[in-house]
């Protein structure tokens, strides 16, 4: 979407994907290849694609009727993963995974919503298993944008009170810089 609406290359959002997944990579390195995946608020499937590649099972769910078809188009080939419709809040699979992807999807939600959402979706972690957020964040406070685009943006010290909220919750904070990268090259 950033690429898009900015009418930046699609070489720009595939370099921002690979400097995201370099942040993230000893994480991921982490989870067994029989690892089972949950990516909620897939979107496209751009992180579950990835996930299919490096895991047994992957499993998608996303609110939204066109980033569900698009998804589906996009790992069709892959038969390793699902990708349902459903709000990430209340329509979540059964079973226990090794690690669950949240991908820029707390700044739609409430903060009561992602502390509900955090606490579900820890009882379905398995043992040792990991939940990765991924969030576009402000310095301080909350920036609340308003019209036809809404969300929240948090700062790092919000999100880690959110996530102590939710009980016991081991936290590590990395920048962004593929994000940081692309903003800059809107501004450009």
């Amino acid at each position: 979407m950033m690429a898009h609406e900015h009418n930046l290359p699609a070489s720009a959002a595939r370099y921002r994907l690979r400097k995201e997944i370099r942040t993230v990579n000893d994480w991921l390195d982490a989870v067994h290849t029989s690892g089972r995946v949950l990516d909620v608020g897939c979107g496209a499937g751009a992180w579950t694609e990835i996930f299919a590649k490096r895991y047994k099972a992957v499993i998608g769910i996303d609110r939204s009727p066109l980033m569900v078809k698009t998804a589906r188009e996009r790992v069709a080939r892959l038969p390793n993963v699902e990708i349902f419709k459903g709000d990430g809040r209340k329509d979540l699979p059964e079973g226990s995974f090794d690690m669950i992807f949240l991908g820029g999807l707390c700044m739609y939600l409430k903060n009561a919503d992602v502390v509900a959402l955090l606490h579900s979706l820890k009882r379905r972690l398995g043992k040792g298993g990991s939940i990765i957020v991924r969030e576009s964040t402000v310095r301080q406070g909350v920036f609340l944008a308003q019209g036809a685009y809404q969300a929240v943006y948090r700062n790092v010290s919000l999100y880690q009170q959110l996530f102590e909220d939710t009980g016991p919750f081991r936290v590590e904070v990395r920048r962004n810089y593929g994000y940081t990268s692309m903003v800059t090259a809107e501004e450009l």
